[in-house]
């Protein structure tokens, strides 16, 4: 289950904000409170609706930004009008996405990039590998220490002669 973040939607709209071209700077008080209709928990599928149309019609230049944010699988991550979770569990999960991005920004760590295609899908094969050890070792199952980055395990093996860890 996600959720979508708010403050990438309105970190991304202040970018949008930013160019006069796309927002011009007398129609951002019109423009951000277009935004807040899309994200209030009152509004309607109809109040959505509208509140999209007209942000389409009056800032043409951001169709493709609009588009992307109201596409299914993010809007109803996002909107509260568009979620098909239950309130339970929306409340029960994180606002934003910071546990996704973490992973995101482990995945990007451990594949690297600008590499050929065989050397970035081995990274995440690796990485894989390595998420799937560490969930093991959370549900208690035997851990190799030989597999841990070897860094790591000087680290591990220097606490635990000075007693810090039993």
């Amino acid at each position: 289950f996600l959720q979508g973040c708010e403050i990438h939607f309105w970190r991304s709209a202040k970018r949008l904000e930013k160019n006069g071209a796309l927002i011009p700077p007398e129609k951002v008080d019109g423009f951000e409170e277009l935004l807040r209709e899309l994200l209030s928990p009152v509004a309607t599928e109809a109040s959505f609706d509208g509140a999209l149309h007209t942000l389409r019609k009056e800032f043409p230049r951001i169709h493709n930004w609009a588009s992307w944010w109201v596409q299914p699988l993010v809007a109803r991550m996002l909107f509260p009008v568009k979620k098909t979770m239950s309130e339970d569990v929306a409340r029960s999960l994180p606002r934003t996405s910071n546990p996704v991005e973490s992973q995101h920004s482990l995945l990007h760590h451990a594949s690297g990039k600008g590499h050929d295609i065989l050397a970035g899908v081995n990274g995440l094969f690796l990485h894989m590998q390595e998420m799937e050890r560490r969930v093991k070792a959370i549900m208690g199952a035997f851990f190799c220490r030989c597999s841990w980055p070897s860094a790591h395990l000087r680290m591990f093996l220097q606490c635990r002669r000075a007693g810090i860890l039993l």
